[in-house]
């Protein structure tokens, strides 16, 4: 779309939570690390890693945590990937890689291993089984948490406003933003349905889990008010 920006981007790179918050950011994929309660995240999928090395080596199909460590390795060079994960994880176990190339670019690892006799790598497993058919490299796994990550989507919600000019004021007393305190209602064993009162006035009626409306927003107070705390009784919303 022409009002939509897509770049990538290393989430160490940027405070992702921050970004969000202040609009700049609407969307991101990836794994995070950890990420403030109002960010919304859903898991795309898990992704498996697996190992590859030079045929010279004749890795089995399954090798263990410790022989994983004998080997000589080639790594992407990233603060925040897996194999940061898998690395704290040997030093719990008193191990440690033997890495004796490094670089910036992980895609390139499968054809340094398949060109560097005695050379392992640690790459998604998805990677390696599309590769493996050329028969450059051979393909291990290691069951270990560690080898396993969750990739999720990433998104803020924000709802528009109906008021000419939404700032918000100086004064301590009338903040301008959302200053009721909203209140929740079971609607279903498991699902909630989140009542708000926004700056313009109408009231929100949100789905717990994902943000989105469940009904309509509907004029509640004139704009720019300052309602105290939501109170539901017998599917009634009162607020002063």
């Amino acid at each position: 779309a022409h009002h939509c920006t897509v770049a990538t981007c290393s989430f160490k790179d940027i405070d992702v939570p921050a970004r969000m918050a202040d609009g700049s950011v609407d969307l991101a994929v990836g794994r995070i690390i950890s990420s403030s309660h109002d960010i919304l995240q859903q898991t795309l999928y898990s992704q498996r890693f697996a190992v590859i090395a030079h045929p010279s080596i004749g890795l089995p199909p399954t090798i263990s945590l410790e022989d994983y460590a004998d080997l000589r390795h080639a790594a992407y060079r990233s603060t925040r990937s897996i194999t940061v994960e898998i690395d704290r994880h040997l030093e719990r176990i008193g191990r440690k890689r033997e890495i004796v190339l490094q670089t910036p670019h992980a895609m390139v690892l499968p054809f340094i291993v398949a060109a560097t006799p005695g050379l392992s790598a640690t790459i998604p497993k998805v990677v390696a089984d599309r590769r493996h058919g050329e028969g450059k490299f051979s393909v291990s796994a290691v069951e270990e948490p560690c080898f396993s990550t969750d990739i999720s989507l990433f998104w803020h919600r924000r709802f528009d406003s109906t008021l000419a000019k939404p700032g918000g004021t100086n004064d301590t007393l009338c903040p301008g933003g959302q200053t009721a305190v909203p209140t929740m209602a079971q609607t279903s064993p498991g699902k909630y349905t989140v009542y708000a009162v926004s700056w313009d006035g109408r009231l929100r009626q949100v789905n717990l889990a994902d943000g989105e409306d469940v009904a309509p927003p509907e004029k509640f107070i004139p704009g720019g008010g300052k309602p105290y705390a939501l109170n539901l009784h017998n599917g009634v919303i009162y607020t002063a």
